[in-house]
């Protein structure tokens, strides 16, 4: 845990250092202990020189008052606790959406947040705006280095491009599905536990019975675009390459 609240530190300075500047590579080499700073092997932490302050800002996709933005100011209190030299200034957005449209704009002007909460997706076109710099070389560090093996390793993948990491998993929503039992039992069709259904099953089997058979006007309805393009993607192995891609 140690080593994360580290790297946590550190990672936030070079996105930092990327956004504001609008020129990021992947060959591009940080050091993650500049001068002055110092690694403390007894504590775990990193100390900064007294004089040094460094003030970040970080855009989320939440409502600024949703339950994520409360838990997320907690994780800046604690980490502002850790380490006072620095100060992270939280803006949420409102949604994801709009998140991605405001830093696409800044990005244009040679501005941005120096941290993003966002879509993995949503990646894809920040790093044509060479924007973002990988987080590998902090993760690798011999010193304040990250434990990949403390993630779940399919949110790891998501916060992959061409096997380069980009950013870190925060949060992760939970898509489920939910069915009228009724309508499908009027149909004469049933589920089994844990059954995997596939693509070609609902729109060659079920639609017809369902849609055609008059049981109801449309099959599957999302509740959000968003969730639903990221989950295709994965669904079909395409992954992200570019924003027109």
């Amino acid at each position: 845990m140690k080593k994360f609240l580290i790297i946590t530190v550190f990672s936030l300075v070079i996105i930092g250092l990327s956004a504001c500047g609008a020129t990021q590579r992947e060959d591009v080499v940080v050091d993650p202990l500049p001068a002055g700073v110092e690694y403390n092997e007894e504590t775990g932490l990193v100390e900064f020189p007294a004089d040094m302050f460094i003030e970040l800002d970080l855009f989320s996709g939440f409502g600024g008052g949703s339950d994520n933005t409360a838990v997320t100011i907690e994780v800046i209190d604690r980490f502002e606790a850790l380490y006072p030299n620095i100060i992270v200034n939280h803006a949420p957005q409102g949604s994801y959406d709009e998140l991605r449209r405001v830093v696409v704009e800044l990005l244009r002007v040679g501005d941005a947040p120096h941290i993003i909460m966002g879509y993995p997706d949503h990646y894809a076109e920040y790093s044509e705006n060479n924007a973002i710099v990988p987080l590998d070389q902090f993760i690798n560090h011999d010193l304040v280095g990250v434990d990949l093996d403390e993630y779940v390793d399919i949110f790891i993948a998501e916060n992959q491009q061409f096997d380069v990491q980009y950013s870190l998993p925060y949060l992760k929503s939970t898509e489920i599905i939910v069915y009228n039992r009724d309508k499908f039992d009027a149909a004469g069709i049933t589920f089994e536990e844990n059954e995997v259904l596939t693509w070609d099953y609902l729109q060659n089997t079920l639609t017809p019975a369902m849609v055609g058979g008059g049981h109801c006007d449309f099959l599957v309805a999302m509740g959000s675009s968003a969730n639903s393009f990221i989950n295709l993607l994965r669904q079909w192995d395409a992954g992200y390459t570019t924003s027109a891609g």
